[in-house]
């Protein structure tokens, strides 16, 4: 066996070795992906939400007393009413998924 053959072989060898080692790891970024992506359906109307929660965080202190110091005149029925469209104008963006 002559020294080119021999480092051939220590140089296949490595190569081998390598690409062993970056099989394993893209095996495992592909199983973190695919389970990634098989969980996103379960949170997609998570953002639905979200969106009508914020709405309730900041209903109370900002938009009723905004909503009535425009329209001081407004009966509790329409507050009522402008919440639900308030809860239509978060909501309206999450309908085109």
């Amino acid at each position: 066996m002559s020294l080119n053959s021999e480092t051939q072989i220590r140089t296949r060898l490595f190569q081998c070795a390598a690409l062993s080692r970056l099989g394993s790891w893209s095996i495992r970024a592909l199983a973190v992906f695919l389970v990634m992506l098989l969980c996103s359906n379960v949170s997609w109307a998570y953002s639905v939400l979200t969106h009508e929660e914020i709405v309730d965080l900041v209903w109370t202190d900002e938009l009723r007393p905004l909503l009535l110091k425009r329209f001081p005149v407004l009966t509790e029925d329409q507050l009522k009413e402008a919440h639900g469209y308030a809860y239509g104008g978060a909501v309206i963006q999450d309908l085109g998924y």
